[in-house]
């Protein structure tokens, strides 16, 4: 594998943290410049502007301006091709699985300003053409699930895969929603621990009696 001379990192490796790098600037530029002037008033190109980079550039990274405050959803996609599933006839373990991509997603947020999280959020809530492509985006993000897990896992049915992507991902959204209301939980240390109660919790329903 070809590395970089200077620093001795594969190259593939500096190509991923150097467009991760972008995708950021380009992220934080887009959510300073809404909050300041407003989603419908702000341009893809003074995004880019603010970034320091083209309009070219912003595209190869984002569809849209809306794309820009989405990034979650990327990082999360990427989490899920990196799975491995092995073919075992366990439902269970294939939840196990898609909870240890969704870990992964909030471990990404570890380097990240708590702020920020929050804002793009609140910017989320506010506008409704942002809700809109996120509620698109999020119907995207759990039919890659359905897809990734189905290829995987050939030995469960449509239902079976249905059910435990669906699981999954409302347990993320229960802890995500209670992080957001949560004024003292401030860092993704306190999203962590909420999302692995929520884990526990689930199991605990799973396992009461009805």
């Amino acid at each position: 594998m070809r590395q970089d001379q200077c620093s001795g990192v594969p190259a593939s490796d500096l190509r991923t943290r150097r467009r991760r790098q972008l995708v950021s600037d380009i992220h934080l530029a887009a959510l300073e410049l809404f909050e300041r002037d407003g989603f419908a008033d702000t341009t893809v190109e003074d995004i880019a502007r603010a970034a320091g980079v083209s309009s070219r550039t912003f595209f190869r990274c984002f569809a849209t301006k809306e794309d820009a405050v989405l990034v979650g959803n990327r990082i999360l996609d990427e989490a899920v091709d990196s799975l491995f599933l092995p073919d075992e006839n366990d439902a269970d373990d294939a939840l196990r699985l898609l909870e240890s991509a969704y870990s992964h997603h909030i471990e990404t947020l570890r380097g990240a300003d708590s702020g920020t999280i929050r804002s793009a959020q609140s910017l989320i809530d506010r506008e409704p053409a942002l809700r809109h492509a996120a509620a698109a985006r999020d119907a995207e993000t759990l039919r890659h699930l359905r897809d990734r897990l189905a290829e995987a896992r050939p030995d469960l049915d449509a239902l079976t895969v249905q059910l435990v992507v669906e699981i999954a991902a409302a347990t993320l959204r229960a802890a995500l929603e209670c992080w957001r209301a949560d004024e003292k939980a401030t860092t993704a240390d306190d999203l962590a621990g909420l999302y692995r109660r929520a884990r526990e919790l689930l199991r605990d329903i799973v396992h009461t009696p009805v």
